[in-house]
């Protein structure tokens, strides 16, 4: 079994294919305002679904990981301790 490749003849244009096909979707202005390139000190806009989503799975991570280094003995000290060896004083001091 052989597999022949077969060219495609597409039209030259002095413009991209998505720049024509979008620029009956959006207006002029929207256009412009994407094409253009960042300014110093400008934002970056991310989608905010996914930002949001990201930030408490983040935020959860973060939590789970303080609960569990907290809870879990390695010997007779917290994992959080080993890990850590400073909050060994700073726990103490909490507990009295």
């Amino acid at each position: 079994m052989t597999h022949e490749s077969t060219a495609v003849e597409l039209p030259a244009t002095s413009e991209p294919v998505t720049r024509q096909r979008s620029s009956a979707l959006f207006r002029k202005e929207a256009l412009a305002y994407h094409s253009r390139p960042l300014e110093a000190g400008e934002t970056l806009h991310v989608l905010g679904a996914w930002a949001e989503l990201y930030y408490w799975a983040l935020l959860m991570l973060v939590i789970g990981g303080l609960v569990l280094s907290y809870v879990v003995h390695v010997g007779s000290d917290r994992l959080l301790v080993v890990l850590v060896p400073p909050l060994q004083t700073l726990l103490e001091y909490l507990h009295g």
